[in-house]
């Protein structure tokens, strides 16, 4: 396949960029150190179930309205930039709001920031991925998406541990707020990424697109009715349905342990590695099993989720067996298997879709999911607060199993395909 103009430069900086983002997303991450940080401060169990829905909204909306912009602008990366570094400032204001604040008032506090955090996050993927579908080949956006999250990984740990040092661990020290030190080095990480997506290069044109005579919001509305004509995407919307529950199930991983181990101030630092580890390992491992079948890659992530699920379970009933490094091991698990999920969703989509399909379909795509993801995560948060959160783990560990299945499914299809409507039953 022909090289693109730039492509080894715009592959180290969105390398660049994406690690130090993704480092960022995981120090200060809505599915694990905010539903932990949250418990630890004395929050209500059932404001952290809301946590997921708020990003998730936040996330859609930013998406449906933002494909548009996306269509019209090839400045993909200025728009990374001014958005991630607008994430990080979110979460200087969550580490600086909560200082001393009365428990009643922490939920508005977390759900603003949660809210702030959808609609940054939302936006800045849509954008990334559509970047690199126009600057990148397929061959180097497979290998940019897992090194990032390989890369990533190693980088988190290496920035726990070395914050961890800093801050120390005096025997007089708050562990809920000592927790907030991996906050405060995501958000300068998330600055790090900001500056190395400016580092980008674009070529001129594209813009000419916005001149149709059709309104913003029409438009845009009009383009997401359209790519519902694809056969292969309404499959694949079903599919992502099913694995955003691989998403979805690490904060009640998060709640469960922190209702052990809360009071223990390297136990946050010690589940976040185990994230870090399992993102290494997807990192390593997803891309062999992706050049054969990126369908098998997001089943056997579907696999891995059930199984940290199964293992909750078995640990749950064997009790009083609650020991960080169990706990650790099941974080590792869906780690292992949401790097799996989400790299390869993006690599699917970006692969089966034109240019101009490319925003419709993945702003659409995650909006449908969002949509069935809210009910679910609430309905998972009201089963956490009444039966338990070990039954809410084993409820979505059946989904996960339905989504190892299904995703088995999916029919390949080329972008040329996809424009013309694609293969397969809808």
């Amino acid at each position: 396949m022909e090289r693109k103009p730039n492509e080894s430069w715009n592959f180290a900086a969105l390398l660049i960029q994406g690690v130090a983002r993704r480092v960022g997303n995981e120090l200060t991450s809505e599915k694990l150190v905010l539903p932990f940080l949250y418990t630890a401060l004395g929050g209500s169990v059932f404001f952290t179930g809301l946590f997921a829905p708020v990003v998730i909204v936040a996330r859609l909306v930013a998406q449906l309205l933002g494909a548009r912009l996306v269509e019209l602008t090839n400045r993909g990366n200025i728009l990374i930039g001014l958005t991630v570094a607008a994430t990080g400032a979110v979460f200087v204001f969550l580490g600086t709001a909560t200082g001393g604040l009365p428990a009643a008032l922490l939920p508005v506090v977390f759900i603003a920031a949660a809210t702030l955090l959808g609609f940054s996050n939302g936006f800045s993927a849509l954008v990334f991925q559509d970047l690199i579908g126009r600057i990148l080949t397929d061959r180097s956006r497979i290998r940019l998406l897992f090194t990032i999250g390989a890369g990533s990984g190693a980088i988190v740990i290496v920035t726990t541990l070395v914050s961890q040092a800093i801050v120390g661990l005096e025997p007089d020290a708050e562990p809920a707020r000592d927790h907030f030190h991996l906050l405060w080095a995501g958000v300068a990480m998330m600055f790090v990424s900001a500056v190395a997506a400016f580092l980008v290069r674009e070529a001129p044109g594209g813009a000419e697109k916005a001149e149709d005579g059709e309104g913003y919001l029409s438009s845009a509305f009009r383009n997401a009715r359209l790519v519902f004509r694809l056969p292969w995407f309404r499959r694949f919307v079903r599919a992502r349905v099913l694995l955003l529950s691989v998403e979805m199930v690490l904060p009640f991983f998060a709640v469960h342990a922190a209702t052990f181990h809360a009071d223990k101030a390297p136990s946050l630092s010690v589940f976040v590695i185990a994230v870090s580890l399992g993102m290494i390992g997807g990192g390593l491992a997803w891309p062999r099993v992706g050049r054969k079948s990126i369908q098998l890659v997001l089943s056997l992530s579907c696999a891995l989720a059930g199984a940290a699920a199964v293992l909750a379970l078995a640990n749950h009933l064997i009790g009083d067996v609650q020991s960080l490094l169990i706990h650790a091991a099941m974080i590792f698990l869906l780690a292992f298997g949401t790097q799996g999920a989400l790299d390869g969703s993006t690599a699917y989509v970006v692969r089966s879709t034109t240019d101009e399909e490319r925003p419709y379909c993945i702003s659409v795509s995650n909006l449908i999911a969002g949509i069935v993801g809210i009910g679910l995560a609430l309905v998972a948060g009201l089963i956490a607060e009444g039966p338990g959160v070990i039954v809410a783990i084993v409820f979505m560990g059946v989904i996960n199993a339905a989504g190892a299945i299904y995703t088995l499914r999916l029919p390949d299809v080329t972008p040329a395909e996809g424009a013309a409507g694609g293969e397969g039953a809808g």
